[in-house]
């Protein structure tokens, strides 16, 4: 199993800009779409947010992906299932198919001998349904799971991959839902049933998919706590060298931009930023939740309208994860510029 950087994730502050995010997604060449009957180049991909930067997929990962979600909507995987393993993929091999890995692993999963053939596990498709349905000694797949569907998308992953970084799976998820809306044609890439009569189609060129970090102060934040991805929480934790908690990402994050604040904690952070209405809410605006009366006890940072990033609790790391803008139990803040002064130079 092969480890790649981590995607960061949590109670993040970021100023007050208007970010613009803007993840393009693009289309595999060649091959006329099932669903527009047009011809693209192979010069088209998708490219989203993952690391904090745009990952854009090449022809070959393109390829491979469309080879994992043609297979399972075969097997009637539901599009969660189509999600964990595009990024159970990503992660062991960076979507091309390796004939090389750790000792004997080899292809897309990265799959030991145990598993199947070398000719089996170099093959997108039979690796790709070895992944769903296991392997040739009995070693469960997806499928075998009773409790995948449940389980955060890393948390499924690991359960069939067994791998040394457990939490590296969670960085691919944005990847992973954007890639399987753009090949089943979905809105929900997390559903847990399969798609009614789903067909599989090809990337669409120069659609607007999703966001990148933006540029100036609000990006360097922003990269900052995206950084710390993996990060073990503990409570009262300010630097990644001892852990983070929520509010301490914030001040953490700030502090590498060239700011601090002159407030600490979750509940500070709310006293002293504008409430923000959902359809109004941008990159950067803290999310609060776990409220006692008037007060929070969790603060959050919005990527875009789908995820925040937070330290989320003791026993967890520094993520991404999903993001519900009608949640009645949370409240959006804008952080207000008098609690934000220069680092001394």
């Amino acid at each position: 199993m092969r480890p790649l950087k981590i995607l960061l994730a949590c109670g993040l502050v970021v100023v007050v800009m208007g970010f613009g995010f803007t993840l393009i997604v693009m289309n595999m060449m060649g091959v006329a779409s099932t669903r527009s009957g047009q011809t693209y180049s192979e010069e088209c991909s998708t490219t989203v947010l993952a690391g904090g930067t745009p990952t854009r997929l090449d022809a070959e990962q393109a390829r491979n992906a469309r080879a994992i979600v043609q297979t399972g909507l075969e097997l009637k995987v539901p599009p969660r299932g189509l999600v964990v393993g595009i990024a159970t993929a990503m992660q062991e091999s960076t979507l091309r198919n390796l004939d090389h890995g750790d000792r004997d692993s080899l292809g897309l999963f990265q799959q030991r001998a145990a598993w199947g053939s070398a000719e089996e596990r170099m093959n997108p498709v039979a690796s790709a349904r070895k992944f769903f349905l296991g392997g040739e000694q009995g070693q469960p797949g997806l499928l075998d799971k009773p409790n995948w569907k449940n389980q955060p998308v890393t948390q499924a992953a690991q359960s069939v991959q067994v791998s040394a970084f457990p939490d590296a799976y969670a960085q691919w998820e944005p990847l992973a839902v954007q890639t399987v809306r753009e090949l089943l044609g979905v809105s929900d890439a997390r559903a847990t049933t399969p798609a009614a009569g789903g067909s599989v189609g090809e990337f669409r060129c120069g659609q607007v998919a999703g966001e990148q970090v933006p540029r100036g102060t609000a990006g360097k934040v922003l990269q900052a706590a995206l950084d710390q991805q993996g990060v073990p929480y503990v409570w009262g934790g300010v630097t990644p060298e001892i852990g983070l908690d929520c509010s301490g990402l914030v001040v953490h994050a700030w502090r590498k931009a060239g700011y601090q604040l002159t407030i600490r904690t979750s509940q500070q952070m709310y006293a002293h930023s504008e409430k923000v209405e959902p359809e109004q809410a941008r990159p950067g605006d803290l999310v609060f939740n776990h409220f006692a009366g008037d007060s929070p006890g969790h603060v959050m940072m919005l990527v875009n309208k789908d995820w925040v990033v937070q330290a989320p609790h003791t026993g967890d790391v520094v993520k991404l994860t999903e993001f519900d803008p009608n949640d009645p139990g949370q409240t959006i803040g804008r952080l207000k510029t008098e609690v934000i002064e220069p680092l001394p130079q």
